[in-house]
């Protein structure tokens, strides 16, 4: 008929905040099986869901960005690897992903440049 039905609504950000965060950027794994956003303000983290069959979403959890407002990040085109520019504190953070929980693997992968 032209007109969207909602599915559902769900929050890109942690019960412990619920006050001084936005959103800003959303993509899709090259897999189409997870979504992340970015959030900045007091949480300075990628939020990271699990998309189901029905599309549908369900938190897996959230990585923090190693930095301050997260500006754009993206997910390289073979899945591996997501890269996030984090504006206030002028760093580029490089996460490994892990493609079967869509988690970026732990902190001693990250490499952080720092933009002159």
């Amino acid at each position: 008929n032209g007109e969207l039905d909602k599915v559902q609504r769900i929050e890109a950000h942690s019960d412990e905040f619920k006050e001084g965060f936005n959103s800003g950027d959303i993509h899709i794994s090259p897999d189409g099986r997870f979504l992340y956003a970015s959030n900045r303000g007091e949480e300075n983290n990628i939020a990271i869901f699990l998309i189901g069959k029905d599309g549908t979403l369900k938190t897996v959890g959230y990585q923090s960005t190693f930095g301050k407002t997260p500006r754009i990040f993206t997910i390289d085109s073979t899945g591996k690897f997501l890269i996030v520019a984090n504006q206030t504190s002028g760093t580029i953070v490089v996460f490994k992903r892990d493609s079967v929980t869509g988690s970026e693997v732990d902190s001693d992968t990250k490499v952080i440049h720092k933009i002159m």
